[in-house]
């Protein structure tokens, strides 16, 4: 249940344009691969704010529903993550198909950190 309310916080922001929720949840993840790329946590996170407020401004975000029956969470790495899985398999923040068809999804590997939920992956 703490899972499923913490990824429907996220795609309810999402939805509304409000990127803060998803960048703090991403943090760990950004400063990862920010060192990775010999980049800076800030350029990367700029970078994913921008990429996230662009899908918001071409109406991509319209998320398909998550009802709490279907979510699936699949432990990985011994159970350190858990990957969040929505009906059929599906990234939990897929988003409903556009008028090509095309659909956005954003895979949640998530872990908690400090008490927290994290993105790791």
């Amino acid at each position: 249940q703490e899972v499923h309310a913490f990824v429907a916080g996220l795609a309810r922001d999402l939805a509304r344009g409000q990127t803060e929720s998803f960048i703090v949840a991403t943090r760990l993840r950004t400063e990862e691969l920010a060192a990775a790329y010999q980049r800076s946590a800030e350029s990367e996170g700029a970078r994913l704010r921008e990429w996230l407020d662009q899908m918001y401004a071409s109406s991509c975000l319209v998320w398909q529903p998550l009802p709490p029956g279907e979510m699936q969470l699949r432990s990985l790495a011994g159970g350190r993550l858990l990957e969040c899985l929505g009906g059929g398999g599906r990234a939990a923040l897929t988003t409903m198909p556009d008028k090509a068809g095309n659909t956005l999804a954003l895979p949640l590997k998530l872990s908690v950190v400090e008490g927290r939920f994290y993105v790791l992956r």
